[in-house]
């Protein structure tokens, strides 16, 4: 089992949209830890989120000022109508997830951050640096917890 699967989620090629892919290049590899970038959510991310103790998706939150960030504890909720098809969110990720497997990571987040620029082009703007490196220094601390966590959960057997 994973201890943390990290999806970064977003448009590299869309400005700020690429907050997630910006903020899982600041994160190490790591054993038990699986980091994955991609434009959105599809069903097919059910598989790898049943392996995981842990899911933290990280995206551009267009409800935020720009430059704004905010950890949210996610539950996993029913699929709208049609969402298999298109797009899914975080929840209903995990809610398929648990539709498919049975099973759900026993605890997931979104790390977002607003942002104001999604124009075609790899520039980011001013404001979403900060953003980046806030987003990724609290997902590491939470890796890094995790991590040690799971170390001591495994020597104590």
């Amino acid at each position: 089992m994973l201890n943390a699967v990290i999806i970064g989620i977003g448009n590299p090629l869309r400005g700020d949209d690429a907050f997630g892919w910006r903020v899982l290049e600041r994160l190490p590899e790591r054993p038990g830890v699986e980091l994955l970038t991609c434009i959105q959510l599809t069903p097919e991310l059910t598989d790898l989120a049943r392996q995981a103790q842990r899911v933290v998706f990280v995206d551009l939150d267009q409800r935020l000022a720009p430059g704004v960030s905010r950890f949210l504890f996610l539950r996993p909720v029913v699929a709208r109508p049609g969402a298999i098809g298109h797009h899914l969110d975080p929840a209903e990720l995990l809610g398929l997830t648990r539709t498919y497997f049975g099973v759900a990571p026993m605890r997931a987040w979104l790390a977002g951050a607003g942002g104001a620029q999604l124009e075609l082009g790899q520039a980011m703007s001013t404001m979403m640096a900060p953003a980046v490196e806030r987003v990724a220094a609290q997902v590491e601390r939470a890796l890094a917890f995790w991590l040690k966590q799971g170390a001591s959960a495994s020597s104590d057997r």
